[in-house]
């Protein structure tokens, strides 16, 4: 799958090589969908094989999770070492596929705040020990306990934010002023809108 015309390869910068070549001066691999095959081992691990090779587990996850989340898929071993780089889905086989967007799906729950409940310090032994966030979402009622919001609030544009907690959770505000006005009082304490 190529990528659209007047758009820059964003893995131009990690030496990966564009032209399907699947070695690459920073040692990555270019796999090619068509030709890898995924599946569930025994213990329901996710499986990866090739022409080659059978790695027994693999984790998958988006080298660009927030602005091109279709783009590239990364497949890396247990042991956390890089195996090599998919340009997306696409020319996986049916059954492939449908187990890649299920472990995509799951590294990347991410549900999407519909209100702001209320917002209220949290505190711990008399000091101040972050925000506490009630929030309303797609999944339905989540409280978020966000350390600090310089490091735990980020506005992606378009109106979009994310939330992310204490635990790396992460909560999407698709379009803040989709939210209602109540919310986006809440919200304004933190961020100009």
């Amino acid at each position: 799958m190529s990528e659209p015309a007047g758009t820059a390869d964003p893995l131009a910068a990690t030496g990966v090589a564009a032209g399907g070549d699947p070695a690459s001066p920073a040692g990555l691999v270019r796999l090619d969908p068509s030709a890898v095959r995924l599946r569930r081992g025994l213990r329901g691990d996710l499986q990866l094989l090739t022409a080659e090779i059978c790695h027994l587990r693999v984790r998958l996850s988006r080298p660009f999770p927030l602005s091109r989340p279709d783009a590239w898929v990364a497949v890396q071993g247990a042991d956390g070492r890089e195996i090599g780089l998919m340009p997306g889905l696409g020319g996986l086989d049916r059954d492939s596929r449908a187990l890649a967007e299920e472990a995509l799906r799951m590294r990347y729950f991410t549900p999407r705040v519909t209100a702001i409940v209320e917002l209220r310090d949290e505190s711990e032994g008399g000091r101040s020990g972050g925000v506490v966030w009630e929030l309303q979402t797609d999944r339905g009622p989540a409280t978020l306990h966000m350390p600090n919001t310089n490091d735990h609030l980020q506005p992606l544009g378009g109106g979009r934010i994310l939330l992310t907690d204490r635990a790396g959770n992460r909560y999407e505000i698709p379009d803040v002023h989709a939210l209602d006005a109540a919310s986006r009082g809440r919200l304004a304490r933190f961020i100009w809108l």
